[in-house]
């Protein structure tokens, strides 16, 4: 076996060929540019992996599913008691109002809702569910579901 001496990079093994750190462009990397759905459903994933069962998390799940961003501004006390209890509000050309996320975290079926066909899981607890649904969403890179079927709830 060959030993470099100080100063001298240690080669890597790449695809057969031998080549060391210090070569531009040795290694190909990965692109950095990863959309924005799938980023936000691993972190939302991490979330119901570390937070408690909420309605705010069912939000922030729904909206990860959806490939949409919740319009609430968070800017007085009725919008953040409405983000707490699981509410959304959509800004969207099809579709403007508020709507109730259903209860991804507490409901096993409704966590279940979000496995993609063709796969299942054991899990029994919700949150576990929904992290492993949200993970393989992201990983397969799902197209967000449609607009259909939102159930919308006007604030007074």
């Amino acid at each position: 076996m060959a030993s470099f001496g100080v100063g001298v990079a240690s080669p890597l093994k790449y695809a057969g060929k031998i080549v060391f750190k210090s070569q531009p462009n040795a290694c190909p990397r990965r692109s950095s540019r990863v959309s924005y759905s799938v980023t936000r459903s691993i972190l939302v994933a991490n979330r119901c992996l570390a937070e408690p069962a909420s309605r705010a998390l069912d939000a922030a799940i729904y909206c990860a599913v959806l490939g949409t961003a919740d319009a609430n501004t968070l800017t007085s006390a009725p919008l953040i008691e409405a983000r707490a209890r699981g509410m959304i509000l959509i800004n969207q050309a099809a579709i403007k109002g508020w709507v109730d996320a259903p209860a991804y975290t507490e409901d096993i079926s409704c966590a279940r809702s979000l496995v993609p066909e063709g796969l299942s899981t054991i899990a029994c607890d919700p949150r576990i569910v929904c992290a492993t649904a949200l993970r393989v969403r992201a990983l397969l890179d799902l197209p967000p579901l449609p607009l259909i079927g939102w159930r919308k709830h006007w604030l007074a």
